[in-house]
């Protein structure tokens, strides 16, 4: 699923700032990287992009549900998957740093190497936001006000963790 339109997602995000030109950006930035560590940051190449898992995306796209497989079930596969077909490599690459195995470490390595896994990226680095929210970007020729002409950062008070988790449910 993806926001169709910026006033879609505004009606998600009450609090968001459309920035449309380079000084706006950097009066926005020099405001935000002086605010200190008290935020999570997420930044996205695509502002249609809704937070969703890899798990949650397939579980969706495969319309899971109707299947009667839980989320719950489709993640303790895939632990257990990595555990008998890569158990021994990850094992091995836990052990020589000295780390101890489990499956928090197992769905880490699934998330970033195209496994199934229910954890989405945030850092408490702005600049490290940005450069995801920047990277392999592509906007359609001609510009416009249009969604895919926009790229994203979420931003969420760790102070508030009400505040964290309210806001990933109001993005689906």
């Amino acid at each position: 699923e993806s926001y169709s339109s910026l006033e879609e997602k505004r009606k998600k995000f009450p609090n968001h700032k459309t920035i449309t030109s380079a000084e706006e950006f950097s009066k926005w930035y020099e405001k935000e990287i002086n605010m200190g560590s008290k935020y999570l940051y997420r930044g996205v190449h695509d502002a249609q992009y809704k937070n969703y898992t890899s798990a949650q995306r397939l579980y969706i796209t495969h319309d899971l549900c109707a299947a009667s497989i839980s989320l719950k079930d489709l993640i303790q596969c895939e632990i257990e998957a990595l555990r008998r077909e890569k158990g021994y490599i990850f094992s091995n690459y836990y052990k020589s740093m000295g780390i101890a195995p489990n499956d928090l470490l197992y769905l880490s390595l699934a998330q970033h190497y195209g496994g199934i896994s229910p954890l989405l990226d945030f850092t408490i680095d702005l600049k490290t936001a940005l450069y995801f929210m920047t990277s392999n970007v592509e906007f359609p020729s001609g510009g416009g006000t249009d969604i895919q002409n926009f790229v994203s950062i979420y931003r969420f008070n760790v102070e508030d963790s009400k505040d964290f988790s309210q806001l990933l449910k109001e993005s689906r």
